[in-house]
């Protein structure tokens, strides 16, 4: 999670505990955790809150994990749309791989099949050539 991530979480948290009339304290008694780690999620001095904590979290101030870490729908929304052109990336990006490969192997594939055609049109004119000056130095 991102710092801004956490930090809004930890205003949720917070904004939650105080609307519910819990304690710092309380909160961490239901938790299993002590007074000051609710203050450091709250703080969002904690990076990576584990996804545990954030279910006993959620199920201590009555809302569902979703709520506590995204607020509103539009949130969610953005959330949902990151993820999704995250996927939409990562698929690109491995087509562009298997395209990039797929490209190699037409490249090789050409440069084999234009051999015959390159000594046609180069080597075999420069071999006639050859023979020609070859030919006038003996005579």
């Amino acid at each position: 999670m991102d710092e801004k991530t956490v930090f809004k979480i930890g205003q949720r948290i917070n904004a939650l505990r105080t609307e519910k009339n819990l304690s710092a304290e309380e909160l961490a008694a239901m938790i299993g955790k002590d007074r000051s780690t609710v203050y450091r999620y709250e703080n969002g001095e904690i990076q990576d809150i584990p996804l545990a904590a954030i279910l006993d979290i959620a199920k201590a101030l009555k809302v569902t994990p979703t709520e506590l870490i995204c607020w509103t729908e539009k949130e969610q929304e953005r959330i949902r749309l990151d993820i999704a052109k995250e996927k939409a990336a990562a698929i690109l990006l491995r087509q562009m791989e298997k395209d990039e490969e797929a490209f190699e192997v037409f490249m090789k594939e050409k440069e084999q099949r234009d051999r015959p055609a390159f000594f046609k049109e180069n080597l075999l004119p420069a071999l006639c050539q050859l023979g020609q000056v070859l030919a006038n130095l003996r005579n």
